[in-house]
Order: C-alpha cells, then sequence, then structure tokens
C-alpha cells in the first residue's frame, strides 16, 4: 500500500463492500476495489489527504462518491469508482467568500448521487479566535448551489472551542416514506423532515443551555419501520467530559 504516516479509517462502501479507501496524515490516499488483494495510490490532483476528518463519501450510485482534496482545497468527486476525481462543478459559485471547505457529507440512500451538504469554512480563519462558516445543500451533486441552496443560517460564528467541525450526518432516507435528515456540528443540530426535495427546509435545535454540554462530538443513527433513534458523544466547555447521549425517537434534542 506504501509507507509514511497514520492511517486513520477505512471508508467502505455500503452497495460493494470490496471497495474501500485508506487516508494517511501525510498525504496519500488509497483505493482498493477488489477487497484489498491490490490497492492504487491517489495523487495530488485527485483526492490527497490528510488523514482528519474528511472521509470518502459513497453515496447510493456505486459509481459516485465525494471527498475533500486537501492539496488544492477542492470538494471533488468520481462518477466512475474512483478513476478519476474533479472539482464539483458548481464550486466556484460559492468559493470566492471562503477560504476552504471543511467537510463534505453524501446521502448513502441516493439512487442519484446527487444529494450532498458542503461545509465551508471562511477566509479569515487562522488570522483570529473566531471561525466563521456556513453549509450548503445541494440535489444535484453539487452543481447547481443557487436553486438548490439552503444556507442553515447566517455565517455563525464560534468563540468557546475556537473551531467548528462535523460532527456526523444521518440520512434517514432508506425507507419508504422516510425523507428526514440529521446534521451535527459543535454548534447544534439541524433536521429536514422533506430532505428528498430540491429545496429542503432546515430546522436547528440548540445544545440545551443548563446541560453542561456545549457541543457534538460524534453523532449517527439508525432508523426501522418501528421508528428513528439518534445517538451523539458530547463535548463540555473544558474538553474534558464526553457523554453519551441517546434519543430515543429522534426529531430533536
Amino acid at each position: 500500500m506504501g509507507a509514511g504516516g497514520t492511517d486513520y479509517h477505512a471508508s467502505v462502501n455500503p452497495q460493494n463492500p470490496a471497495d474501500m479507501y485508506c487516508e494517511t496524515d501525510m498525504g496519500e490516499t488509497w483505493h482498493t476495489t477488489n477487497g484489498g488483494l491490490n490497492w492504487t495510490t491517489l495523487g495530488y490532483n485527485s483526492l490527497y489527504s490528510e488523514g482528519e476528518e474528511n472521509f470518502v463519501q459513497f453515496t447510493g450510485n456505486t459509481n459516485i462518491q465525494y471527498g475533500i482534496n486537501n492539496h488544492n482545497k477542492e470538494p471533488m468527486v468520481t462518477t466512475d469508482d474512483g478513476q478519476t476525481w474533479t472539482e464539483l462543478a458548481g464550486y466556484p459559485n460559492i468559493q470566492a467568500n471562503f477560504y476552504s471547505p471543511l467537510s463534505i457529507e453524501a446521502d448513502p440512500n441516493d439512487p442519484t448521487g446527487g444529494r450532498i451538504i458542503l461545509v465551508m469554512m471562511d477566509g479569515d480563519t487562522g488570522k483570529s479566535n473566531t471561525f466563521d462558516y456556513k453549509y450548503y445543500f445541494s440535489s444535484v451533486g453539487g452543481a447547481d448551489w443557487t436553486t438548490s441552496t439552503v444556507p442553515f443560517s447566517s455565517d455563525t460564528s464560534n468563540t468557546n472551542l475556537n473551531e467548528t467541525w462535523d460532527a456526523g450526518t444521518f440520512w434517514d432516507t432508506q425507507l419508504p416514506g422516510h425523507t428526514t435528515a440529521y446534521f451535527a456540528t459543535d454548534l447544534g443540530l439541524w433536521e429536514s423532515s422533506n430532505v428528498t426535495s430540491a429545496t429542503p427546509t432546515w430546522t436547528q435545535y440548540d445544545l440545551p443551555n443548563n446541560s453542561g454540554v456545549d457541543a457534538f462530538y460524534s453523532f449517527t443513527g439508525s432508523a426501522t419501520t418501528s421508528g428513528t433513534r439518534l445517538w451523539a458523544v458530547t463535548w463540555d466547555s473544558t474538553g474534558t467530559n464526553f457523554q453519551g447521549s441517546p434519543s430515543p425517537t429522534g426529531g430533536g434534542i
């Protein structure tokens, strides 16, 4: 596979378990389509990695995947199962006012492969102790951020932890009649009950002021015909306390 750096995680295609990516903190991203028998090293202009939170994102179309190129600071897409990677077509329309993309989330159940959330970091990051971010939605793979974009709010400053992160997204879109997505960051949770539409609406749930919890650290969920459940690991202001926060019925905090 190569040498050097730390391999933080593997990303496995839920549509094809033999299709995997491994990323390191020294730039290399490796890709296999036969369960690890053979690996291809991706170049700087395809999917350069820093081995942190920018996992490869799979969709309901096994050939369409998303990721962040940390060399060129670009959100990327492949439509041929990782053989070639290109910048999202509509990215220049929102790029001008931001420093770089932070993360990208894709709906693993969407057969069109087009439903994504993009987290953008502002141009002042690194120059002060205030970090500003904006979250964008597209139903067409980032080709159109104008009619399909739903900013979750105006740019939001986080002066408490002096950084932000994408804690995770749960796409409750697999079962018939399920059309909801939950997107968590350190700033709170956003829910859309009509995420399968071209222009979904979003509701923000802030973290409770009296809970002693300042941020989501990681977030996931599950859905059955009996209901939807959400789980989160949370972080307090001292950065020393982690606690699980299950939500028995979903739909908020």
